[in-house]
């Protein structure tokens, strides 16, 4: 089964964050993909929010808005697509996702239906 890891969080962490504590985050990412890459099928990190369009369709047409869908100071900042046995191995996976110490958001883990 493939399952769909979407990053999210506080877009200016890594701004607000020490050189240290960037150093120590890197260095996690880097653990994590070793422990994982086997389990990896693609990934990576997104531009910013500010970057982003939102196209919605209604009344026969559509509408493309500025930034992303939600209306949140977090959001998501990157993708991971791994392939495991089930939903509780993709959790398992995602708990041991790094950020850094004050970081609000999580993972968000969908199944891959098609």
């Amino acid at each position: 089964m493939r399952f769909l890891l979407l990053l999210a969080g506080a877009e200016d962490h890594w701004d607000r964050a020490s050189e240290a504590e960037r150093a120590e985050l890197l260095h996690e990412v880097d653990e994590f993909q070793r422990r994982h890459g086997g389990l990896m099928v693609g990934g990576g990190a997104l531009a910013p929010a500010a970057q982003a369009r939102t196209v919605r369709r209604g009344g026969g047409a559509s509408a493309v808005t500025d930034g992303p869908y939600l209306e949140t100071k977090e959001v998501v900042g990157g993708f991971i697509v791994i392939e495991v046995d089930d939903l509780d191995a993709a959790v398992a996976v995602a708990e041991q996702w790094p950020s850094l110490p004050d970081a609000t958001g999580g993972v968000e883990v969908r199944e891959i239906v098609s």
